[in-house]
């Protein structure tokens, strides 16, 4: 027994987990990380597929998943996980393609853990589906090729097919037949395929990561859910052919003629409604196009520029917040809705102290409202102006 040469049973159990086991670190990793939030923050705003939030939110925690798997030297677990990765992007393509009838009734059984096309069954349904997968598949058939091959590759891995995916050979100490290097290098191909898969499984969707990566789009639409895909991000995990290729399916050249059609927005108004910034220099130029804007945006901008002090403007109990070109004196960046909520019932809430600053509220209306953050204090003839504004 293992014991009796000295050791204890700790001794054997940590030798019995920890044998053949090789963690290795994934150097880029941090950058990996930082390149899956262009998925993620590329949700969808279509109101009949918001469950492939859910799906693609999952699909990058499986990459996530996979890295640290990698890392602490589980790697068939960390190659499930990419495979896995796939093919849980592949149900969701599968669910959006169906009928609204059919998605429901495939649902529930997707749901309730019952009877579920495998992943074969669903990838040849799609491929011969006349309909958003069937128009990106045949304009990228090569792409679509790679993710195929790339999943076939890991199922080596995963299925253990060969002695170089089995733990007692390939991390052997007299296997010399492998190095770290390699193995990493070999994860990380297959580890960028993935991320790119997922993105472009993502735009059979809808093309909107895509289409925001056009400053003419950009500038035609409003705050949109979805964030566009980064130049960097298409050329390291897609390549600009393949979208060049995706911009030429019908649904890329609906949607673009369809936003063509609106009208353009000045930058400092895209500012407003998607970064919630107001270049306070330029509130007249903003107001020109303030039939784009809501009457909460419009009320916000028209303080911005009314009173100097201002600094931010905090609406909805400080759920949303507008930022100026003006710096706050405030220290902290955090707040909270309970503080919102008890300034606005107040009798007097101008010039309260807010850490070093100071916040005003002002109700303009039953569904309009605004907390002013200004450095000075509000004179009598500031507030009076404030409180003359009319938003129709």
């Amino acid at each position: 027994m293992f014991w009796l040469n000295g050791g204890t049973m700790n001794d054997y159990i940590n030798f019995i987990e920890k044998n053949h086991i090789k963690p290795i670190e994934i150097s880029d990793k941090e950058q990996y990380y930082l390149d899956l939030e262009n998925v993620s923050r590329s949700w969808t705003g279509r109101i009949d597929a918001s469950f492939t939030n859910a799906f693609i939110q999952e699909a990058v925690l499986l990459i996530v998943n996979a890295i640290t798997l990698f890392e602490k030297g589980f790697f068939d677990c960390a190659y499930y996980s990419l495979r896995q990765s796939l093919e849980v992007a592949t149900t969701m393509n599968f669910l959006l393609e169906l009928s609204p009838d059919q998605r429901s009734a495939k649902f529930k059984s997707w749901k309730t853990q019952q009877w579920f096309p495998m992943n074969k069954q669903m990838l040849e349904f799609l491929e011969n589906n006349k309909e958003m997968y069937f128009d990106i598949f045949s304009n990228m058939k090569e792409y679509f090729k790679l993710i195929e091959d790339t999943k076939n590759k890991i199922n080596k891995f995963v299925h253990k097919q060969g002695y170089e995916y089995f733990y007692v050979t390939r991390n052997h100490p007299l296997n010399q037949k492998y190095d770290e290097t390699m193995y990493v290098v070999e994860f990380v191909g297959y580890l960028k395929i993935c991320i790119g898969s997922i993105a472009v499984l993502r735009l059979a969707v809808d093309p909107m990561p895509v289409l925001l990566m056009d400053q003419e789009i950009y500038y035609r639409t409003g705050d949109t859910m979805t964030r566009p895909f980064s130049d960097e991000f298409v050329e390291t995990y897609i390549g600009f052919e393949y979208i060049e290729r995706f911009k030429q399916t019908q649904v890329y050249y609906n949607h673009y003629n369809d936003f063509m059609r609106e009208e353009k927005r000045e930058k400092c108004v895209i500012d407003v409604i998607k970064n919630k910034y107001i270049d306070k220099n330029k509130t007249n130029k903003i107001l020109v196009q303030k039939h784009l804007l809501s009457k909460e945006e419009v009320l916000v901008v028209t303080l911005c520029g009314l009173i100097e002090k201002i600094v931010k403007a905090y609406t909805l109990n400080g759920i949303g917040m507008y930022f100026t070109n003006l710096k706050t004196i405030r220290q902290k960046l955090s707040w909270n809705g309970e503080f919102f909520y008890t300034l606005s019932q107040q009798d007097d809430s101008v010039n309260c102290g807010f850490d070093e600053s100071y916040i005003s509220y002002f109700k303009f209306s039953d569904d309009l409202d605004v907390y002013l953050e200004h450095n000075e204090l509000l004179i009598h003839d500031e507030i009076a102006k404030i409180k003359s504004v009319r938003i129709d």
